[in-house]
């Protein structure tokens, strides 16, 4: 409450302001904090994009490939047995693993694809204009190249991949590979 003039207030206004003063200060402030945050649109393990940010990318990209009557194609990378891993070599290595993985799938794509972390183990890659073929010809370089690049990590223990590609998303029509 602001009044321009030093005495607007009562004695038993400013008494009853200073009471609830104390309830309502912590109430303010925190409103004003959530009014400011803005939520989380990356992975804070590997820097990539989470699911928040992948669906407003794909949205987009469903629309522009409308338009333009190109392909978009999205692969579902997951890793196998990735509790297994975990579970062997505990959080410190799987956070490695991780981070290779989500640097690797970054390295095998195209600058304006788009690469996500979705769930624990999961990622996406997003890529507008790329046909079919040349889309499951990345899907085996990726399945190649996370295998090679966390070989190390794990002692020999194979990391692997699966990839779910889907392809030619045209509004119903939608092919899986």
């Amino acid at each position: 409450m602001y009044r321009l003039h030093p005495d607007a207030f009562t004695r038993d206004q400013l008494r009853i302001l200073q009471a609830i003063t104390a309830e309502l200060a912590p109430a303010i402030k925190d409103a004003l904090i959530l009014r400011q945050a803005k939520p989380a649109r990356t992975d804070c393990l590997t820097g990539r994009p989470n699911m928040r940010s992948l669906l407003a990318r794909i949205e987009g990209g469903l629309s522009l490939c409308r338009s333009s009557r190109g392909p978009l194609s999205v692969m579902l990378c997951d890793l196998d047995d990735f509790k297994a891993i975990n579970d062997h070599f505990g959080h410190r290595i799987r956070n490695q693993v991780l981070r290779r993985v989500a640097r690797t799938l970054r390295r095998c794509c195209r600058e304006s694809d788009y690469v996500a972390r979705v769930g624990g183990d999961e990622f996406v890659v997003v890529s507008a204009g790329l046909a079919a073929e040349s889309a499951l010809e990345r899907q085996s370089r990726i399945e190649r190249a996370i295998t090679q690049t966390c070989a190390d990590l794990c002692a020999g223990r194979c990391v692997s991949v699966s990839a779910m590609l889907s392809t030619d998303w045209m509004g119903s029509r939608l092919r899986v590979c």
